[in-house]
Formats: C-alpha cells, sequence, structure tokens
C-alpha cells in the first residue's frame, strides 16, 4: 500500500473519505463533469494500460509523471492522455507531509 510509506500515515484519511471530498469539490466546481475516480496501489496506476482514459490531471510538481505515463503508453501502442497541469501559488505549496506534521503536534484534547 502506496500511504504507508508517508509520513505520519496514520493522520491520512480513509480512501473513502477522501474520494468523498473529492467528489464534493468537484460537483461545486462543475457539476456538469461525471468524473471517475480510481484508487491506485502504485505509482501509474490504470493509466498505463487503459484505453478508456483520455486525460490526466497533475501539479507542477507531479508533470514529470504524467510525461513518463505518455511514453509508457506509446510503448504499449495506446493514445497519449491530455495533461492539464494546475499551477499552485507559493502559498497553496503546502505538502501533505507538512500538514500532518502539524496536526500531530497539536496537543490532543480532552
Amino acid at each position: 500500500h502506496m500511504l504507508q510509506k508517508k509520513s505520519l500515515g496514520h493522520l491520512i484519511e480513509s480512501i473513502q473519505e477522501r474520494k468523498s471530498r473529492v467528489e464534493a469539490f468537484l460537483r461545486d466546481v462543475h457539476p456538469h463533469v461525471a468524473p471517475t475516480i480510481i484508487t491506485i496501489d502504485d505509482p501509474f496506476g490504470p493509466a498505463i494500460t487503459s484505453a478508456d482514459i483520455s486525460a490526466i490531471v497533475v501539479c507542477t510538481e507531479t508533470q514529470l509523471g504524467a510525461v513518463k505515463i505518455n511514453a509508457i503508453r506509446a510503448d504499449r501502442g495506446l493514445h497519449p492522455l491530455n495533461i492539464y497541469v494546475c499551477r499552485r501559488t507559493d502559498a497553496s505549496t503546502l505538502s501533505s507531509s507538512y500538514i500532518r506534521e502539524q496536526l500531530a503536534k497539536r496537543p490532543s484534547p480532552r
């Protein structure tokens, strides 16, 4: 499982909670989009094997991963994915690991 290696992994919400939050966010932003959210247990997931996937959304920090995915897809005879890059501002460049570290430092409620 990929999250077992994460710093303070016990503070990561369950996959179902995270999926629900993403779905709610996408409904708020664009109610007519029907996303398919897939749980992955490796860095690539079905993006390197499925001909049904047409796009991938990444941040600037993970853009090279999407390029690697397209290279693997090309080797397998699959069409390249459209890559949509979300650029983050300095204010939003907080890693999830940093946030978990800060949460772990909080005193527990009594």
